[in-house]
């Protein structure tokens, strides 16, 4: 019996905890496997003809060479006040031990490098190209970092599909196996439910 607010006691049968026990070992078991090979499981059903591959490539090869300049620049411009903040962040904690939170140093670090950063980048090129050419590539650099934001998301997905992909492709069974043993968890997990209710 189990205790819930309220007073109000439920009866679990045995039978129910342990199909419970046996749906969680299950799901853990597939989710190693998946981890192992780099699978994601959403990705389990992805189609394995040649013609869809060849497709997704050349739409998300297209994105990524309309986006390949702001990726870029935006990685380069924001490097330095970055690696700057965090290396700053680390070599600070080496000297006082106590200190223990170096993502929030980071963060707080970085924030202000970027500040100085931006503020130094507007008056060198204010000095060199002029005011009107200064804020032009300040504004390029600020929607470079939104894209950089953006695509790396998108990127990391992309790439994990062909990975699949490929990796779906080399076994043969493999795709068929993982829908089957997922097809079961959802058919376990009803049932589970089902006599919850």
């Amino acid at each position: 019996k189990l205790r819930v607010p309220g007073s109000l006691r439920v009866t679990i049968s045995a039978a129910i905890i342990d199909a419970a026990d046996a749906l969680s070992t299950r799901l853990d078991s597939l989710q190693r496997e998946l981890d192992q090979r780099g699978i994601a499981l959403e990705d389990v059903r992805i189609s394995m003809r040649w013609t869809h591959g060849v497709r997704f490539l050349l739409r998300e090869g297209g994105v990524l060479l309309l986006f390949a300049f702001p990726w870029i620049l935006g990685r380069v411009a924001h490097w330095i006040p970055i690696r700057s903040a965090r290396a700053i962040a680390l070599r600070s904690l080496r000297n006082d031990p106590s200190r223990d939170q170096p993502a929030m140093r980071t963060i707080v670090l970085g924030l202000l490098a970027l500040v100085v950063w931006y503020v130094l980048l507007f008056v060198l090129l204010d000095h060199f190209v002029g005011p009107t050419n200064a804020i032009g590539w300040l504004l390029l650099c600020f929607a470079s970092a939104h894209v950089l934001r953006l695509g790396r998301g998108r990127l990391r997905r992309a790439l994990r599909r062909v990975h699949t992909f490929l990796a779906l492709r080399a076994n043969g069974t493999l795709q068929q196996r993982l829908i089957a043993e997922s097809d079961a968890l959802v058919a376990q997990s009803v049932s589970l439910e089902e006599a919850l209710l």
